[in-house]
């Protein structure tokens, strides 16, 4: 995002979860491409080139706008140039029914390596 100002939030769905595990992780100092590793094919953005996600149910393309210094982090401030959604997005937040990816990885020892839904 430094050098090129834009970036993707893309969504999907549990099926892929493991790909994105891989992309929660930090990047060896050998990997070249950590996306493409992962397995998760992309393509550039029709509006910034930011890269979407061929699998995502939907995505946001976002363009910087302010960059702040915030303690050891960065805060970008970005504007949404694009949205889309797949045809059967609808379905999308019927959360037991869809299954979305809401977080993937562990913050802190003893937290779930994945977020699931209770059974009902």
């Amino acid at each position: 995002m430094e050098k090129s100002h834009h970036f993707s939030v893309n969504w999907l769905s549990h099926e892929h979860v493991e790909k994105m595990e891989l992309l929660a992780k930090p990047a060896e100092p050998t990997t070249v491409d950590k996306l493409k590793e992962s397995g998760l094919m992309h393509r550039p953005g029709e509006n910034t080139g930011a890269p979407i996600l061929v699998d995502a149910s939907a995505y946001l393309e976002c363009q910087v706008t302010t960059r702040l210094d915030a303690g050891d982090h960065i805060l970008y401030v970005a504007q949404v140039v694009d949205a889309r959604a797949v045809d059967d997005f609808g379905e999308y937040w019927g959360f037991r029914v869809y299954r979305p990816v809401l977080y993937v990885g562990s913050a802190r020892p003893g937290w779930p390596k994945f977020l699931k839904f209770p059974s009902e």
